[in-house]
């Protein structure tokens, strides 16, 4: 009987182990996996930190964004941007990015930018008075609602790619206006 109790007691314990193990989810530990690295977030340009730094400042203050932190020592912006979308003005995206300039020589640097972005949906509700609780006749009041449809890191090429083809031109625009001076 003791070793039967023993048994049933083991295979119990073994079973919410078993259940309990895979209900875990520990996603967040495979961040720094190459599955997991985001392709097309950096790009190497043959121009000195400065040159990289101010190029980015204006790539973003020019699409909108609001620098949020500006390091320049250490070659860090962040900015953020909220955009309504415009087929559906109910919906709207709040994104995050982080440039990271790093020296990468005498006269060459290295860009990596990061985004998050949260998709939102604002919705709104009338309250209605009701004439023999069935029939609604006119509002009595509003109710508003904000509901996250989305949140996550950005991993579209597109959106990076087009964040350096700003900064390259920005570049080549800073070159030619230092040269026309001189």
């Amino acid at each position: 009987m003791r070793i039967l109790r023993k048994v049933t007691n083991f295979i119990c314990f073994s079973f919410i182990l078993g259940v309990s193990a895979c209900a875990s989810n520990n996603a967040y530990q495979q961040a720094f996996s190459e599955n997991e690295s985001i392709k097309g977030n950096n790009r190497l340009y043959a121009a000195p930190v400065s040159e990289t730094w101010n190029a980015s400042l204006a790539v973003l203050s020019r699409q909108g964004f609001t620098v949020t932190l500006s390091n320049r020592q250490d070659g860090i912006l962040n900015a953020e941007r909220k955009m309504t979308d415009p087929n559906d003005s109910d919906l709207a995206y709040d994104i995050t990015t982080t440039v990271t300039i790093i020296p990468s020589g005498q006269q060459s640097s290295e860009i990596v930018l990061t985004a998050n972005e949260q998709t939102i949906r604002y919705q709104k509700y009338h309250t209605w008075w009701h004439l023999l609780w069935m029939i609604p006749i006119f509002p009595t009041g509003t109710k508003y609602n904000t509901v996250v449809r989305h949140s996550g890191t950005v991993t579209d090429n597109k959106f990076y790619s087009a964040f350096f083809d700003g900064v390259s031109s920005e570049l080549k625009r800073l070159r030619h206006a230092s040269a026309v001076k001189k």
